[in-house]
């Protein structure tokens, strides 16, 4: 595709025609312009699915690329990095990555490195789960017609019981994370059950204090994963630095780093489906609440105060800072992308409350908004009604209502 752009097509080629001159590759050795031989008859030798898998979704992201050129959304985030002062920066590293001219716009398809995190996607028929492996077709001797296939064990599978019964698999994707390899499974299956309701409603406030503060009172604490293995990961990194690049050592210490790094990611995984799970299938709601938040917006870097004398006050960014990582560590957006898509799951409605409500200002007994309340005041106390509760306990109260009286809106 590079190459037809060098030569001055303004467009690459279809997907169809990316394929065939693929295949010629696999059939004969390839000599390059400098008289270096390629031989690519290995390739033969792969699941027969992964190459057309592959060039689609190249396809598809020149497609998407053309498409923002066309509807100005690339012109548009060129604009915003100019304004942020990015662009030059961002000019200089695609360059200095071996990048052309032409391909340093953003959304441009990049080149993925053979270091990059190793995934693959498989379609079809012949894949199945038989006696706990994983089997999907390969490559193999094909008669006159063609329609030979060897089917080979790829790996075991760690739960062999994992797809419903009835599953028919339409999709699999392979990836590797840490040097531990895993399969996602897309699958055609009839309606899950649907969960009859126990209770009305239920809302649920998540934060970084508490990782989610439900309304019936039960509190999941934040786990704070990354800050706890901060001191761990400072080590292996300053040790990882000292080390000379390409040795063995240094290369164990990069192994060391991934799985630390895998270990944070999952932990913090395990905590969201917890919480989620118990959301959904223990509490059994027939209405979630939850706020609609802006999770980039509240990472945002601080804004500098300038004195009518031209110089800057202190804007409190190194506190910041330490929010946004901890904004981050809880994983709030992920944590509310589960509970709606298993809401969907099992019948139950999933009501997004708008960000601007007052949920934490606001009593949930009289309705009196506390206006002068700040984000250090961890209790609520309600001047009207004399009531005093916990601040997220008092949001996830709120949050329950309004959520009901939205549905009831509908």
């Amino acid at each position: 595709m590079n190459r037809e752009l060098e030569d001055g097509k303004s467009r690459p080629s279809a997907m169809y025609a990316l394929k065939k001159e693929f295949n010629s590759l696999k059939k004969q050795p390839f000599v390059n312009e400098d008289g270096e031989i390629f031989d690519y008859s290995w390739i033969q030798n792969l699941p027969y699915t992964i190459i057309p898998e592959t060039l689609k979704n190249l396809d598809t992201a020149y497609a998407n690329y053309w498409r923002q050129m066309k509807d100005g959304t690339v012109k548009s985030r060129i604009a915003d990095m100019k304004s942020r002062g990015k662009w030059d920066r961002h000019i200089k590293r695609r360059l200095k990555a071996g990048a052309k001219a032409w391909q340093v716009n953003p959304g441009y398809p990049q080149f993925k490195s053979r270091y990059d995190k190793a995934v693959f996607s498989l379609r079809g028929s012949s894949i199945c789960v038989v006696d706990g492996f994983v089997r999907i077709p390969v490559s193999g001797a094909k008669n006159a017609a063609h329609k030979q296939i060897r089917v080979t064990p790829f790996f075991r599978v760690a739960e062999p019981d994992i797809l419903p019964d009835g599953a028919k698999i339409l999709y699999i994707t392979i990836s590797e994370e840490a040097g531990e390899w895993f399969v996602s499974f897309q699958c055609e299956v009839d309606d899950l059950p649907r969960i009859k309701p126990q209770v009305e409603s239920i809302g649920i406030d998540v934060g970084v204090k508490s990782m989610a503060v439900i309304s019936n009172g039960r509190v999941f604490d934040n786990p704070a994963v990354l800050r706890k293995s901060l001191g761990e990961l400072k080590k292996l990194q300053q040790k990882l630095s000292r080390q000379e690049k390409g040795s063995n050592r240094r290369e164990k210490t990069k192994k060391k780093i991934q799985h630390l790094h895998a270990k944070i990611a999952r932990t913090r995984k395990h905590h969201q489906h917890e919480i989620s799970s118990y959301v959904v299938k223990k509490v059994r709601p027939a209405i979630i609440g939850y706020e609609d938040l802006n999770i980039s917006g509240m990472k945002r870097k601080a804004k500098p105060k300038q004195r009518e004398d031209g110089t800057f006050e202190r804007n409190n960014q190194a506190q910041k800072k330490g929010l946004n990582m901890s904004i981050s560590d809880a994983g709030m957006g992920e944590l509310l992308r589960q509970i709606e898509y298993k809401a969907d799951w099992h019948g139950i409605s999933a009501v997004k409350i708008d960000r601007w409500f007052a949920s934490s200002k606001t009593c949930h007994n009289c309705g009196y908004i506390d206006k002068d309340q700040t984000l250090s005041d961890r209790t609520f106390s309600c001047p009207e009604c004399g009531i005093e509760i916990d601040r997220d306990l008092n949001a996830a109260i709120n949050i329950k209502n309004k959520a009901v009286e939205t549905a009831q809106n509908l």
